[in-house]
């Protein structure tokens, strides 16, 4: 822009003032360029770095617009230098501080700063559910500085989780969190470390509207959690108590399989989910990447083991006189069940961190990153596939036990039929996952938050609910577990009780019972 005067710099500053008034926002969905925020912040900081570097250097100069603050600085000295800006228009501020040891050794530099409260209302974000939350502050200096920091007082104070702090890409047109990290975050305000670089010059933080501050959800999921590894530490000690009496044939076999790597896989993702969230608290990246792993790896085995069980109900209830080998069932329960899951885990792994601005891991947590490098697909993809299979499988059980029985008339015992289908639906449920379909109800924009809390509860639960309606009331496990109590030798005589509990039974194809200790 060459040599510039003060009336030029409050000139212009007052024309950008009016263009960033909240009454002309609503006419830029009318202009047909994208990409114009990016042009109106580009051509504004080009006015701070000409003001910075001017050949003849100005007084310091200070525009206090409604929509628009300038600081110009001439900083000597060997000291660190803070701008202040509080924003008229909307009752937030910003700080932007130079450490003056990133200045490379330099005594004197100029340092021009602005901030914009609505800039960031016409800048383009990646998701409709993302938006700037705090002023946008560029800086302009003459000398090579390596990192800034910068404290945003958020606007909407409700989102008081998930704040990204991000800096605008000149050369993409689009915010970045590769060159930003946070470093202290509350209710009301953030402080982000910055590099500043050509390409980054202009700085904001962006918040998810969608975003729970819910703190009763986060306890909620550790309570939930406790009681879930005690229930399935619990069950895996009664399989392996009960294991030889409920194993001696090949379907009861694979069905007890698939229920103790189901508990197995259920229990360490648990475990190394809990680790996740106090690795992050302790702010150790390696660690936590190493526990988004096998958080993603367990949960991963959890959704193909409950995929297997869901295919031995199919193998069981269509292919009654067909017996596969123990050998070669196993052989593919167990590639299937931790093969795949591993797979994928692993690719997800090496892609994000061969991918240079692409991390694997979130800014709020120890799980998988989703802005910007989507590594959160390599979950939900297989795992709602495997549910919508397993929903799939569920119908076909219902649709089996509404078949008649040969010689039975259809609909003889209407509430028979529904108590069957309600006990075998209750049983099915959480064993193959069907609980984790609420979260498809989370996701949704402006979903409620009655959905939050019944997709948390049921699958903190999860544990607890494999216990009570995968082994509890499996009458085969309790008969088995009777035989041990009794032949304890505290254990005193009683009389058996030789009734037996409604059993959900299905017809296969072939015109045999199937009963629920089978099936589910």
């Amino acid at each position: 822009m060459g040599d510039l005067s003060e009336k030029n710099v409050q000139d212009y500053s007052k024309m950008a003032n009016h263009i960033l008034n909240t009454s002309t926002l609503s006419n830029w969905t009318l202009v047909p360029q994208r990409n114009a925020g990016s042009v109106l912040l580009t051509s504004l900081h080009a006015l701070a770095s000409s003001v910075a570097s001017n050949t003849q250097p100005l007084p310091n100069v200070t525009v206090q617009e409604e929509f628009l603050s300038l600081q110009s600085q001439h900083i000597s000295g060997d000291r660190d230098f803070t701008f202040y800006f509080n924003s008229s228009s909307q009752p937030v501020s910003g700080q932007i501080l130079i450490e003056k040891a990133k200045a490379r050794g330099l005594t004197d530099l100029s340092a021009v700063s602005l901030a914009y409260p609505t800039l960031g209302d016409i800048l383009p974000t990646e998701s409709e559910n993302v938006s700037v939350n705090g002023l946008v502050m560029s800086l302009a200096v003459s000398a090579n500085i390596s990192q800034i920091f910068l404290k945003f007082e958020k606007v909407n104070k409700s989102l008081s989780i998930n704040t990204h702090c991000a800096a605008w890409d000149k050369g993409k047109e689009t915010w970045s969190q590769d060159s930003c990290q946070k470093q202290e975050d509350s209710a009301t305000h953030a402080l982000c470390k910055c590099k500043y670089s050509p390409n980054y010059l202009s700085f904001s933080i962006l918040m998810s509207p969608k975003a729970n501050s819910d703190p009763a959800l986060h306890y909620i999921t550790l309570i939930g959690l406790g009681i879930s590894i005690c229930s399935l530490v619990l069950c895996l000690m009664i399989e392996a108590l009960v294991w030889r009496h409920v194993t001696r044939h090949s379907t009861a076999y694979m069905r007890h399989v698939s229920i103790a790597n189901i508990a197995v896989s259920l229990l360490l993702a648990d475990i190394w989910f809990i680790i996740g969230d106090a690795t992050f608290k302790a702010k150790s990246s390696n660690v936590c990447i190493t526990s988004t792993f096998f958080t993603h790896f367990f949960y991963l085995s959890l959704f193909f083991w409950m995929l297997l069980m869901g295919l031995l109900i199919l193998y069981r209830l269509f292919l009654v006189y067909h017996d596969m080998s123990r050998t070669l069932m196993l052989a593919t329960l167990f590639s299937v069940g931790y093969g795949c899951p591993f797979v994928i885990s692993i690719l997800t792994l090496a892609i994000t961190l061969n991918q240079p601005g692409k991390p694997y891991t979130r800014e709020d947590g120890c799980w998988l990153n989703w802005d910007p490098s989507k590594a959160l697909l390599a979950f939900i993809v297989p795992a709602f596939i495997i549910l919508a299979v397993n929903a799939a499988v569920t119908c076909t059980v219902i649709s089996v036990l509404l078949r008649p029985s040969i010689g039975q008339t259809p609909r003889t015992n209407e509430r028979g039929y529904l108590v069957q289908i309600g006990r075998c639906v209750a049983i099915l449920t959480p064993l193959l996952g069907l609980t984790w379909g609420i979260g498809i109800a989370t996701i949704i924009e402006d979903s409620s938050v009655v959905f939050d809390y019944l997709f948390t509860i049921l699958n903190a639960l999860q544990g607890f609910l494999i216990l009570l309606l995968g082994t509890l009331m499996d009458p085969q496990v309790r008969r088995a577990l009777k035989t041990k109590m009794s032949s304890l030798p505290w254990h005193t005589s009683e009389t058996k009780n030789t009734s037996s509990n409604p059993k959900c039974h299905s017809q296969s194809p072939h015109g045999n019972k199937t009963s629920d200790e089978d099936l589910s």
